[in-house]
């Protein structure tokens, strides 16, 4: 005779160990452990054990079955957490940004990245404003000669949106 309760805490074994894949698998994509506590998964692979233990006593061979995955699950996840932890995939190896544990890699690249961003940006402004000094003193002898640009108007739009732009992103000298 089919045990409906057991059939059901069967069934919440078994998509407990699909839950648990899940884990595993995004450890394998990542390479890498954050925000991941291994004493949780410990503590759920020690509860697996006693399950295998205690449902056979039970009768429970459904929530047995579904058991073995979730026990399967964990061990393998905790394996996973204990490797990546010692041996994390440094996805930025090279590029002068240092990853620390338990934070984000996309963090420090972003703010590295900002940082950079705004360091150029302030340099190009400084050289936009000596440009614009020696400008000042070419234009009027270039006016005296009868120079006429056809491009100052384009100019100014640009300088307009530049200010608004370096404004936005808080570049200042």
């Amino acid at each position: 005779m089919m045990d409906f309760p057991d059939l059901t805490n069967g069934l919440f074994e078994v998509l407990g160990a699909v839950a648990i894949a899940g884990h595993i698998a995004r450890v394998l994509k990542d390479k890498t452990v954050a925000g991941v506590s291994i004493w949780a998964a410990v503590f759920f692979a020690s509860w697996g054990l006693w399950n295998l233990y205690y449902y056979p006593h039970l009768g429970q061979w459904w929530s047995f079955a579904g058991g073995i995955g979730i026990v399967l699950g964990n061990l393998t996840w905790i394996a996973l957490l204990v490797y990546f932890t010692k041996h994390p995939k440094d996805k930025f190896a090279g590029t002068g940004v240092e990853r620390t544990p338990f934070q984000p890699d996309h963090r420090n690249l972003l703010d590295a990245t900002t940082s950079t961003l705004r360091r150029l940006l302030v340099a190009r402004k400084h050289y936009t404003v000596l440009l614009e000094g020696e400008l000042e003193e070419t234009v009027p002898l270039a006016n005296a000669h009868g120079w006429v640009t056809s491009r100052f108007r384009t100019g100014e739009d640009l300088r307009v949106r530049i200010a608004a732009l370096e404004k936005e992103l808080g570049v200042t000298d």
